[in-house]
């Protein structure tokens, strides 16, 4: 079992405070949730705990910024290991954290381990997910999730040529919320879109899949 960067007392009182937030704020405003070629509530690819991904779903060119400031070639990454991309950010009140809490705790019970996969968390809310945000959020869960950020214009470019609904900002002030896609995207090493795990998957089903992804079994 792996070290995590946060002891495990304080691991626990995320995930109770995610779960308090799910009580009170899981709603259809909190996340703009379909994936055209995979609706949520269709059939299971057989042998996976996600969706398939219809069609080509290619990960676009664009050069993000990394935690550390440093430019980051998604693409150039995924040829190098399978990789789970997620498009959330971090003051989302529910289904980010879920999604990144169970992916972190399914890392710790898998035999797959960091350096085999990536796990790479877009932020779909750069106006405020500067550097040091994403660097401190992603901390809470696992050392080895990357952080990624571009501007909004190139962000939104990504995400619909994934298929998915553009981010949408909602509310005002300072507190808005973005309604954005709640699937995690698996991606093979040709940068292709295979399978889409909807808001809900739960660590068990993370960690019968982790090791299907390294095998990329898709059929």
């Amino acid at each position: 079992m792996r070290t995590r960067t946060t002891s495990l007392p304080a691991f626990r009182l995320l995930l109770a405070l995610v779960m308090l937030s799910l009580a009170a704020a899981c709603t259809a405003t909190t996340t703009t949730a379909t994936l055209h070629a995979a609706q949520d509530g269709g059939e299971f690819a057989p042998g996976w705990n996600g969706t398939a991904v219809e069609g080509t779903r290619a990960m676009p060119a664009q050069t993000f910024t990394d935690a550390r400031g440093r430019p980051f070639d998604l693409r150039a990454a995924m040829r190098e290991r399978p990789t789970l991309v997620y498009f959330g950010y971090t003051s989302c009140p529910d289904i980010c954290p879920v999604h990144l809490a169970n992916i972190a705790a399914a890392l710790d019970d898998s035999v797959v381990r960091p350096d085999q996969l990536n796990v790479v968390f877009v932020t779909v809310d750069p106006a405020r997910d500067d550097r040091a945000v994403l660097a401190d959020y992603l901390a809470n869960f696992d050392a080895s999730f990357v952080g990624l950020r571009a501007t909004q214009d190139e962000v939104d470019r990504v995400v619909t040529a994934l298929g998915l609904p553009e981010p949408v900002i909602e509310g005002t002030g300072e507190r808005y919320t973005v309604g954005h896609p709640s699937q995690v995207l698996a991606f093979d090493r040709g940068g292709i879109a295979r399978i889409a795990y909807p808001f809900g998957t739960r660590q068990s089903q993370w960690v019968e899949d982790l090791p299907k992804l390294l095998r990329e079994d898709w059929s």
